[in-house]
């Protein structure tokens, strides 16, 4: 709840300092055009992929390079704890 109020009081800072910028609304067939260009992209890039190896096999492989990522940042986050804790003798 603390860290609620901080946050809306800074949001609001920035609100005030940044109202006299003008962002101009981005056209429709702009966003629709920058959509397709992505959409295309990403079908370009799983055609790509799936040259080399079956998109089945791609997706696990992401996967688990995505949850080893993830393991290792919060093993991070863990041992920064247990180092902030002195009883834990770890430094």
């Amino acid at each position: 709840m603390i860290i609620e109020a901080i946050c809306d009081q800074f949001i609001k800072v920035f609100t005030t300092l940044l109202s006299f910028v003008s962002i101009p609304q981005v056209p429709e067939d702009v966003l629709s055009s920058v959509n397709s260009t992505m959409d295309e992209i990403i079908e370009r890039g799983s055609q790509l992929i799936d040259l080399f190896i079956p998109y089945d096999i791609a997706k696990v492989l992401l996967l688990i390079v995505i949850v080893i990522e993830l393991v290792v940042h919060i093993y991070h986050f863990i041992m920064w704890v247990i180092r902030k804790i002195p009883m834990a003798g770890m430094s």
